[in-house]
């Protein structure tokens, strides 16, 4: 509630809100719907806090009526007039009660945008069932294709693991040719076991590292 309390802690009210009401338009479309309750409750609690401040200082000005001394209503308010004159510590408390009225007014205007867009989810809430149906759905999806993924990595392994095998033996069957020939011999064809393909795929080590537990 900081947040919204210095914003209309000072400067023109107006001009404050028409600020924010900008603002809160652009971030409501990307609002969870527990954001935009915790903002309804921010400002009704606010609001109540606004009230309550209305409601000190119209008890204090009812005590200088009276002839008694508001001290504690003074140091809240900074209201530091001189003890004997009354007159003018209840206008600053009067001042003080028309400041705070107008906050309220331009906060309920703001706290009334989040609830205009609340009716509209409220209406778009039927869709819910629909929703979580597909959301499972989508879940069970990924979890098939990372078991796919994980198959297949490993599988992919079991390949590479296969090609460097078969590369030194390859490797040992030239040598051994090299051997037994006194002349160079050229290669026939392309050779395919030069090429440098990783002992191990870091890609590959996150797929067979998974931990993926069959669902229920």
């Amino acid at each position: 509630m900081t947040d919204v309390r210095e914003a209309y802690k000072i400067g023109d009210l107006k001009s404050v809100y028409e600020g924010r009401r900008y603002s809160i338009r652009m971030k409501l479309p990307h609002m969870s719907g527990w954001e935009l309750q915790e903002r309804i409750d921010e400002l009704s609690e606010f609001l109540n806090d606004l009230k309550m401040e209305i409601n000190e200082c119209q008890g204090a000005i009812r005590q200088l009526k009276r002839k008694e001394e508001p001290e504690a209503a003074r140091q809240k308010f900074r209201i530091f007039a001189p003890m004997y004159d009354s007159k003018y510590a209840i206008q600053r408390f009067e001042e003080e009660i028309a400041r705070r009225e107008e906050i309220i007014k331009w906060v309920r205007r703001e706290r009334q945008i989040y609830f205009m867009e609340k009716a509209k989810r409220k209406i778009a809430a039927v869709k819910l069932p629909l929703l979580r149906l597909k959301l499972k759905g989508l879940n069970e999806e990924a979890y098939r294709l990372l078991c796919q993924m994980k198959g297949c990595a490993e599988r992919l392994a079991q390949i590479v693991a296969a090609y460097h095998e078969t590369c030194g033996a390859y490797n040992m069957v030239r040598s051994e040719i090299e051997k037994l020939t006194f002349t160079r011999e050229p290669v026939e064809g392309k050779v395919w076991t030069n090429l440098l393909i990783p002992k191990e795929l870091k890609e590959l080590r996150f797929f067979m590292d998974l931990k993926v537990e069959d669902e229920e």
